[in-house]
């Protein structure tokens, strides 16, 4: 159906709106809170369904600008100053100022002065400095001060538009990454399809994990594509439900995690210069045959979900709230030391698993990869296969030979990188057991959302290995696991936990 807005009368002399000529909102559409539609039906459909309290979208390509109606006056002569000031600085910064940045600069400053000057960039396109008067601006940050701490306060208020229903952070949740889409740089259309898609799934029944960023992250991993965003949400929900994800990450415990490593160490471990979560694997220890005889392909499985969970809370979490800006991703270190195509047949089926539930059910995880001592050939092979993966995803990785430590150390500081690696870091008991990190610290850690049914819970992870592991034929073979549906996003590489 469509829909067509219904105002008022709008006035056409000087005196309708401030500014000369321009009318005022509420004289175009009424009071700001009651805005009427028309509702057409198309053709053959009767709208006898509609009652009281009904929600319904409509699309951002059948709105107006809401510039179009704004007045767009002159500054008064004492206001100058503030409105160069400020416009400057959000060309410099490139910041698109929104409708939610000008209801908070006004609520950090309420005064008619601010209002003003909000009014006049609002109304106007940033797209260059031209009839700009910067001459003084300098002069008024050093005398004031407070044009700067104000626009950094609104724009750290309006970061993101958040639900409270669902939103519940107490952490920073403003994205560094000042890419469309990301938290604190979406536009109103993206702000609208995080509203449509959370309502579609509350209509379809679900009501956990419908947070703003978690939306964000699966619009982003379909390209701000409502419906298969929404499949994709309600692929994952089947598989958490299916896998037991909820139950897992409380209770599982990898009693053989210090057996597994010797073959296949994969840990966080303290965090990059960006201040994100660095993820390791080594992967050329893998021998199936052996690690079958001390676990299962069912419990690496779930070994690798609960630290996806963890990763997302508390890990994310605390980096964040160390770094004072939201993370959302972690750098990977994929060492291919020792791989070689004799073992590439005994673990494809493995590695395909991985593949999936990283693709299809955390999206939007990998910040960097660094794929370090690959082995002849690899960098000409993935040259070819990058062609078919999606830029962004290709910007993300890094395949390094043998002399990687230069690039590796630019990204990851030396004391928090394994020696191994090049760095200086050498935990006691080694640096794959002990999960060092902000995570850890009771500074930034707090318990996990996860973890509120149990009181007991610690404040920071407990990944304290025990010496026992689960005993088991090793002639039986290994347990089968279902590979997860849904098609993959591409936006990780196989066995990159990130």
């Amino acid at each position: 159906m469509s829909f067509r807005g219904a105002p008022r009368g709008r006035s056409g002399g000087s005196g309708g709106g401030r500014g000369g000529g321009a009318p005022r909102v509420d004289e175009i559409l009424g009071p700001i809170n009651q805005v009427h539609f028309t509702i057409k039906p198309q053709e053959g459909i009767i709208a006898t369904s509609f009652k009281s309290g009904d929600k319904f979208y409509i699309g951002g390509d059948k709105l107006l600008p809401l510039q179009k109606f704004l007045p767009t006056p002159k500054p008064a002569p004492g206001i100058r100053t503030h409105y160069s000031v400020v416009t400057y600085m959000l060309i410099r910064y490139q910041v698109q100022l929104s409708l939610n940045v000008q209801v908070a600069l006004q609520e950090v400053v309420p005064c008619e002065e601010v209002e003003e000057w909000v009014e006049v960039v609002a109304g106007e396109r940033l797209e260059d400095e031209e009839d700009l008067e910067i001459g003084e601006e300098e002069e008024v940050l050093a005398e004031e001060g407070g044009v700067a701490s104000v626009f950094a306060a609104a724009v750290a208020v309006v970061a993101l538009k958040t639900d409270s229903k669902y939103d519940d952070y107490d952490y920073p949740t403003t994205s560094p990454n000042p890419q469309s889409g990301h938290p604190g740089h979406t536009t109103p259309a993206q702000d609208a399809q995080v509203f449509q898609l959370r309502t579609q799934l509350e209509q379809a029944g679900y009501s956990e994990r419908l947070d703003t960023l978690s939306m964000l992250r699966f619009l982003r991993a379909r390209k701000f594509n409502v419906d298969q965003a929404k499949q994709m949400f309600i692929d994952c929900e089947k598989w958490r439900k299916d896998f037991k994800v909820d139950d897992l990450v409380r209770n599982f415990d990898y009693q053989e995690k210090p057996k597994v490593f010797e073959y296949y160490p994969q840990y966080y471990h303290k965090t990059d210069k960006d201040g994100r979560p660095v993820y390791i694997e080594q992967l050329g220890g893998i021998d199936l045959t052996a690690m079958y005889k001390i676990t299962t392909g069912e419990r690496m499985l779930q070994n690798l979900v609960v630290e996806y969970e963890k990763l997302a809370d508390p890990r994310l979490p605390a980096c964040s709230r160390k770094s004072g800006q939201l993370l959302e991703t972690s750098c990977s270190i994929m060492d291919l030391k020792g791989v070689g195509l004799s073992k590439v047949s005994s673990v494809y089926g493995y590695v395909k698993q991985v593949s999936a539930i990283s693709q299809n059910y955390y999206p939007e995880r990998l910040g960097k990869l660094y794929m370090i001592n690959a082995p002849w050939g690899f960098s000409g092979v993935f040259s070819v296969v990058k062609g078919f993966l999606d830029p962004v995803t290709v910007g993300k990785i890094h395949i390094l030979g043998t002399g990687y430590q230069s690039e590796l150390l630019a990204q990851v500081p030396k004391e928090n990188l394994p020696k191994m690696f090049g760095g200086t870091c050498d935990c006691e008991g080694s640096c794959a057991l002990s999960d060092a990190g902000p995570w850890q610290d009771p500074q930034w850690a707090k318990a996990p959302k996860w973890a509120d049914s149990k009181p007991e819970a610690s404040q920071t992870i407990d990944n304290e290995p025990s010496n026992t592991i689960p005993t088991h034929d090793p002639k039986q073979a290994p347990p089968p696991t279902s590979t997860p549906q849904g098609a993959g996003a591409k936006e990780q590489a196989p066995m990159a936990s990130s």
